[in-house]
Formats: C-alpha cells, structure tokens, sequence
C-alpha cells in the first residue's frame, strides 16, 4: 500500500482547490500569529519542510497534520468542501407487510 501521492498522479481539481485554500489558510494563521515556521514545527513536534508543504496545499501531507496545524493555529476544524451536517439523511424503509394466517 502506498503511503505518499505519487509524483505526477493528479487529483480531483476541487481537492486540490481545497488543498491550496487549507494551506493558505494555515499559512495566514500562522503570520497573524507571527510564528515562524520553524517554532511552529518545534511546537508540534514535526519538521519545518512539513510545515512548508502543508502551506502548499501538499496532498502527501497527512490529515492529521493538518488537523493538528489548523489546532495549533486556532484555525476551525477540516471542515472544507465538506456539506452541513445540519440534516443528515434518514434511511426509509419500507412498510412491513401483515403476516395473513388465515
């Protein structure tokens, strides 16, 4: 099983939209909190070059790095491209049929 997106697979347009717009937002998080990018992966416990490739938008950075940046930052959860949970479907059954004995 491969851990990493290979060099050259593409995605989806619209993940890799949503890819750029998390690094954007996690790279303005990061300079209203004026952080470098080194003490931010300090404080974390990963390395700076992730810190970078998250910023890009980079789909071999795992979620939960992401999750724990966007945390880090005060940024609100992954809740990107994702519809509201507000309704979620309800599974419709059918009607049970009577059991005739007669």
């Amino acid at each position: 099983m491969r851990s990493r997106i290979a060099q050259g697979e593409t995605l989806p347009v619209p993940v890799s939209r949503d890819l750029a717009e998390l690094g954007a937002a996690l790279r303005a998080g990061r300079a209203r909190r004026r952080e470098t990018q080194k003490a931010l992966a300090a404080r974390l416990n990963i390395s700076a070059t992730t810190v970078r490739a998250a910023e890009r938008g980079d789909p071999g950075v795992g979620a939960g790095i992401y999750a724990a940046l966007a945390w880090a930052l005060g940024l609100p959860g992954l809740s990107t491209g994702m519809p509201p949970a507000d309704d979620p479907p309800m599974r419709v059954r059918s009607p049970k049929k009577p059991i005739d004995d007669f």
